[in-house]
């Protein structure tokens, strides 16, 4: 019966419910979102498959994420489009990663317009 009674003061009193935060960018299209996930975008400047690693130059630099050379590579439509070991010097992309002994990556998608990736 308290409960009830609280809920109606908050009610009455104009509360409004918890709504949690956006994410502050766009959301990956396979990999669901996590409180760990973080994002970057930028232009690829190499991918090295013998030391599993896809270098980005990014608007604050130039960030390198550990990444198989197989895993896929996501289309503006959501479907895979080939994977990072095909991904070509000066492509946009957005990466999506955890930070876990590395910066480890979720999913990598086309960015689709420089409104995507807006690079300085």
């Amino acid at each position: 019966m308290k409960a009830i009674a609280l809920g109606l003061l908050f009610l009455s009193l104009g509360a409004e419910p918890f709504v949690p935060p956006k994410s502050p960018y766009i959301p990956a299209k396979t990999v669901p979102a996590s409180t760990n996930q973080k994002c970057d975008w930028g232009t690829v400047v190499a991918v090295d498959a013998a030391l599993s690693q896809l270098r980005v130059k990014a608007p604050d630099g130039q960030v390198t994420f550990q990444v198989s050379a197989q895993a896929p590579v996501i289309g503006a439509d959501g479907k895979s489009v080939g994977t990072v070991a095909g991904l070509n010097p000066g492509t946009k992309v957005r990466v999506y990663y955890v930070v876990d002994d590395g910066a480890k990556v979720q999913e990598v998608d086309l960015c689709a317009s420089d409104l995507e990736c807006p690079l300085p």
